[in-house]
């Protein structure tokens, strides 16, 4: 949308690309799509039966009557190798996998922000989630031998993973009784997400974790079981304390923001939102830590998937929305009531890449309560996105409500 649009054509603005969003009954969610190309609302072919006649020897149509009146919502997804967006359109039959080889790091990174508006993390297609980072499998401990030097005693192993240099959750060893000289194997099993070193604790029974000290580190281990050996409690440092999450958010000075009160955290695609209601003011600079892979390898597999919403609520937002900026533009929001969302789709596999994307055509169905397949609505002022507390209440296709209505 120009300016000069905006000064000669007030009234009839080119409104721009569309955010597509759509109500997804079976999961009672708003879903995010992302960016969507080539988006029309098609009328079909009515298909007319004709009244033949017989004139001059010829027969001629000399009446017609449409039978039937159908909608189509067309369009193209892009960005289509995002693991959520191909579990959702794809007709996926498996939760996408991560491969665990994949190295983990760990960013911090500034953001500007707006109440009732949402971010993307910069690296959200590896987004690891919001709560802790993983710890081993499991942890076990023989003893034997004769040239140890551990004090005798009864010990607890603590284990935890580092990933981009952040330690991760621990897990511990049941208590083990260690005689004078006897030396300590101890086998660690990693399961899922591989951690670029373990570190190994220890405390005695007159101690807790609290207490533990940093006896070695493992670096580079594998997936599966670990043994390292250990002859000696070496003081390598204090155990850093139990790891509260690998997602925080802070002002300028450090001090954290409250998860769902000040902003909201969508784990599966690194959605962050900030609610009207928090203590993060318009306009401000907030830092977030979080965890993510670094080349995120996703397979998934294809076929007839479980999760996928059979009708839903579209709604296209224009994107041209700003109103820090001045002329406000015109916001427009489009809702389609019922929209069949098994409809095909076609990927062009000799050109697929990140921006290829994939054809949809759906069906758009008649609300027979308004006799409407939908409506228009013109604002000075809309939203990008929508707080989770208010999202399923942007739906009129819920089968239990079409059934009252009925």
């Amino acid at each position: 949308m120009s300016d000069s649009n905006q000064v000669k054509h007030k009234d009839l603005l080119h409104i721009g690309p569309c955010l597509l969003m759509f109500y997804d009954e079976v999961n009672d969610h708003l879903v995010k799509v992302g960016r969507v190309d080539n988006i029309a609302f098609e009328k079909l072919d009515a298909a007319p039966v004709f009244a033949m006649d017989i004139i001059n020897g010829r027969g001629v149509e000399v009446l017609a009557r449409a039978t039937e009146e159908k909608y189509r919502l067309h369009g193209k997804f892009v960005e289509v190798l995002d693991p959520n967006t191909l579990y959702l359109f794809m007709k996926d039959c498996g939760t996408p996998v991560h491969d665990p080889l994949c190295d983990v790091i760990t960013l911090t990174e500034e953001y500007t922000v707006f109440n009732d508006r949402c971010i993307l993390l910069a690296r959200n297609n590896g987004f690891l989630g919001s709560g802790n980072l993983p710890a081993p499998a499991t942890v076990s401990a023989t003893f034997g031998g004769s040239g140890g030097t551990i004090p005798a005693d009864d010990y607890t192993f603590v284990v935890t993973g580092v990933y981009g240099g952040a330690e991760g959750a621990y897990i511990e060893s049941p208590l083990y009784t260690i005689t004078a000289t006897q030396e300590a194997a101890v086998t660690v099993v990693v399961a899922g997400t591989l951690p670029e070193a373990l570190r190994f604790y220890v405390y005695n029974d007159s101690q807790t974790r609290a207490d533990a000290i940093k006896i070695y580190e493992l670096d580079s281990p594998i997936i599966g079981s670990n043994l390292v050996n250990i002859s000696a409690f070496v003081d390598l440092g204090e155990y850093p304390g139990d790891e509260a999450g690998s997602f925080s958010m802070t002002d300028a000075n450090g001090i954290p923001y409250v998860v769902n009160i000040d902003y909201t955290v969508d784990d599966t695609c690194g959605l962050i939102c900030f609610p009207e209601t928090g203590a993060i003011c318009n306009g401000q600079r907030v830092w977030i830590r979080y965890a993510s892979r670094r080349n995120p390898k996703v397979s998934m597999r294809l076929g007839s998937a479980k999760t996928n919403p059979k009708i839903g609520n579209i709604v296209l937002l224009s994107l041209q929305d700003d109103d820090r900026i001045t002329p406000v533009p015109k916001g427009i929001e489009i809702q389609l009531y019922r929209v069949v969302l098994e409809g095909g789709w076609n990927v062009n596999l000799s050109e697929i890449s990140f921006n290829s994307g994939f054809e949809f055509n759906w069906p758009v169905l008649l609300d027979d309560r308004t006799l409407s397949h939908g409506y228009f609505a013109t604002y000075n002022r809309h939203f990008e996105c929508y707080e989770v507390i208010n999202w399923g209440a942007l739906t009129q296709a819920a089968e239990a409500c079409l059934e009252a209505g009925s």
